[in-house]
């Protein structure tokens, strides 16, 4: 599929780098159906999800379907416990005020937002909300730690962005964007993802979500040197080109050590061995790469390899 056919099959403009929608499964396509009907209503709107999944993106897609996009001085402002201001956000009539993470806010703010969303509606400033969360809140106003009084205000509608795990058919669609952006910013044009890259981003968890899934493909990107991103330069290492489990490996590596002595320090360096051997194979012993893996000085690096007698 080329990738004007990919940009013209799919809802939201991706053309930015920005963590995106793209509706391959029927969780996105459901959520695609609502955004119009989400920005159009008055009421405040509360979106939960994982760190990752483009909350911000999704409540920016809300706004940019509503009337006041096209509206001069009516703009999306994102708001934290740092920057909100009930005076200020009075002022922004008819704009779009989005409280990122609104269980970062304060009692104190919390109440204030209280009285805020009361003031908005008595005096019909027209300003539309949009919350996020990354917990359940129902939770907080249990344990006391949220206001009940404010979740009953913006949870008339909720709604749920599931994270990359339970949407893999989303997996490689992705990818695929990601890679056309940073390769084009790259001047790496002929940059395409080798059938082993592909295995391991479908079976890679992705804790981080979307997030994640931009911030690997723009390393892989940038260091990749070969016209194919392998599976390697994606640095994802719970996976390798036969799908077997990185535990696994390890394990079988620290048996062929055969060591006889059975105390703590050997049996932690032979695993540091044979952890280090096994990032180091799959980064082709690049000891640059390598060491981003494990997230260690590259001179670090070099000192274990001379202390633990890893050889190529």
């Amino acid at each position: 599929m080329s990738y004007k056919s990919f940009l013209d099959k799919n809802f939201f403009g991706l053309d930015t780098e920005n963590p995106c929608f793209i509706a391959e499964s029927p969780a996105l396509k459901d959520l695609f159906g609502i955004v119009k009907n989400l920005s159009q209503t008055s009421s405040p709107v509360l979106i939960q999800g994982e760190k990752g999944v483009g909350k911000t993106a999704y409540a920016l897609q809300i706004f940019l379907n509503s009337e006041s996009a096209n509206c001069q001085g009516r703009k999306f402002y994102v708001l934290t416990p740092e920057n909100f201001n009930v005076s200020k956000a009075l002022e922004l009539e008819g704009s779009f005020l989005f409280f990122r993470h609104i269980e970062s806010f304060s009692s104190k703010l919390q109440a204030e937002i209280l009285d805020f969303l009361k003031e908005n509606f008595q005096r019909k400033l027209g300003i539309k909300t949009i919350f996020s969360t990354v917990c359940g809140l129902e939770e907080e106003v249990e344990k006391s730690s949220f206001n009940p009084e404010l979740y009953a205000r913006i949870s008339s509608f909720t709604i749920r962005i599931p994270p990359l795990r339970e949407r893999k058919e989303d997996l490689i669609s992705l990818s695929e964007h990601y890679l056309h952006f940073y390769r084009a910013k790259n001047g790496k044009n002929d940059l395409n993802f080798s059938e082993s890259a592909e295995k391991a981003i479908l079976s890679y968890r992705w804790a981080g979500n979307v997030s994640e899934l931009k911030c690997v493909i723009q390393r892989a990107c940038l260091l990749e040197e070969d016209k194919n991103i392998s599976y390697r330069s994606l640095f994802l290492t719970s996976a390798n080109e036969d799908n077997e489990p990185l535990t696994n490996t390890l394990l079988d590596l620290i048996s062929a050590e055969k060591k006889e002595d059975l105390s703590l320090k050997t049996a932690i360096n032979s695993f540091k061995k044979a952890y280090i051997f096994k990032i180091m194979e799959e980064n082709g012993w690049n000891q640059t790469r390598a060491s981003v893996v494990l997230d260690i000085q590259r001179t670090y690096l070099t000192k274990l390899i001379g202390q633990l007698d890893i050889k190529k």
